[in-house]
Formats: C-alpha cells, sequence, structure tokens
C-alpha cells in the first residue's frame, strides 16, 4: 500500500485532457497539482514535496522551461518526466525517470516507489520489490507481508547479490550457518515461500530463478513491469 507521500503534479494541458492526479490520489498519494510557472513557485514555496511529476502528454511544448525551474527550485526532489509518443528525445532537465507513452499507471506508480526514500528504516530495494530489514516485511507491488526471519534473511542475501548465481552450498552456509548438504529439503521449501511472496506467477518464476547444475539467481528483468 502506497504511503502518504506528497506529489507535486505539473500538467500544462488543456482542462479535457485525462489527468494522472485521480489514479495517483486512488492509490494513497496526495496530490497537488501546478499548470504554470507561478503556480509551480507557489507550491514550492509552500511546501516540499516527495516527488514531482512533469506530465508533456498533451502539452503544446516539452516543458523544458518548467523543467528547468523545478530544477531550480527543487533541485533535490526525485524528478519524473512524463512525454508523448511522438516526441523522440526529452528536453536536458536531468530528471531521474523518463517515461514515453503509452504505459500503465502501475509502471508509473513502481517507478514513483523506486525514487522514493524509504522511512521504515533500512531497505533492500529491487524493481517492485522492497524489503524492510528491521520489520522483516516484504512490499511487492503495492501488497505487504510478513516474513519469517530465514525468509527474510534469504530474500536479503539474494537482493545484495542481484544479477549473481549463488550456490546452495553458499546459500545454506550463509543463510543456515551450515555446511551439512545431504539434507536440502529446508532451503527448497524456503525458495518456494520466497517465490510465493514475490513471483506474480510463483510455478514460472522470472525474479529468482533456477541456475541448472549451479543454483539460484535473482535478478528483475528489463521488461519487468
Amino acid at each position: 500500500m502506497a504511503l502518504q507521500r506528497l506529489i507535486l503534479l505539473i500538467e500544462n494541458q488543456g482542462k479535457l485532457a485525462p489527468s494522472f492526479g485521480p489514479e495517483l490520489e486512488s492509490k494513497g498519494y496526495r496530490v497537488t497539482r501546478a499548470r504554470s510557472g507561478e503556480q509551480i513557485r507557489c507550491a514550492l514555496a509552500d511546501t516540499r514535496p516527495d516527488i514531482i511529476i512533469l506530465n508533456t502528454t498533451y502539452s503544446p511544448t516539452n516543458g523544458a522551461r518548467l523543467g528547468q525551474l523545478v530544477r531550480t527550485m527543487a533541485p533535490g526532489t526525485p524528478f519524473v518526466y512524463v512525454m508523448p509518443c511522438h516526441r523522440t528525445q526529452p528536453p536536458r532537465i536531468r530528471a531521474e525517470t523518463v517515461l514515453k507513452q503509452p504505459f500503465t499507471i502501475r509502471k508509473l506508480v513502481n517507478r514513483i516507489e523506486r525514487l522514493l526514500p524509504s522511512t521504515d528504516g533500512p531497505s533492500f530495494q529491487a524493481g517492485p520489490i522492497v524489503l524492510y530489514v528491521d520489520k522483516r516485511t516484504l512490499s511487492c507491488n503495492h501488497r505487504e507481508r510478513s516474513l519469517t526471519p530465514k525468509q527474510a534473511q534469504l530474500l536479503e542475501l539474494f537482493m545484495r547479490h542481484q544479477g549473481e548465481v549463488l550456490s546452495r552450498r553458499e546459500i545454506m552456509k550463509t543463510v543456515w550457518e551450515t555446511d551439512f548438504m545431504e539434507d536440502t529439503r529446508t532451503l527448497d521449501v524456503h525458495i518456494r515461500w520466497v517465490r510465493e511472496a514475490i513471483e506474480t506467477d510463483p510455478g514460472s518464476p522470472r525474479l529468482l530463478t533456477t541456475i541448472r547444475g549451479k543454483g539460484y539467481c535473482f535478478a528483475i528483468p528489463t521488461d519487468y513491469p
């Protein structure tokens, strides 16, 4: 579930054009809207948003002037630039994330969550997955669930070594502190539990995959939402 973070949504477009505002509010965000440089100045003078979105999908310009104003007034605030499909290049405004239409609101929210700092203590993040170490909770696709200590340790190990193949022996030695390899059913069960927590289809895992004869690898595919 999304936290009550404040988004400054800049949409310099016609009143009848679709807005991200209602959908972002339905996801639990607070949204302040601005359409002009003057409104941006007023919004940033009154409060500091957690993230800024410049949506130029239906704007007659590429938003370069508004983007430069944002960077001048809020240089440390995460910034998302949204451009229409017919534009080939974004302006030079140093946005952390550039999204090109079309895309789903889920993809936008996933990008927002990646840019927002955690307020729940130490955490590890990979794509839509956030592991909160102290609470031993997992946030994945806007759903939160509790993990057992071993599940949390196992997932933390994989997230610390994204893209690396970890052997069963390495995993057993790190998480269970044993070199005994004659019975690894405990590992198999915990791998299944972790997959059930993070995978859309645990039976056909895309994030935590088995590398036959070598071990397991955790990685976020480039085309993952």
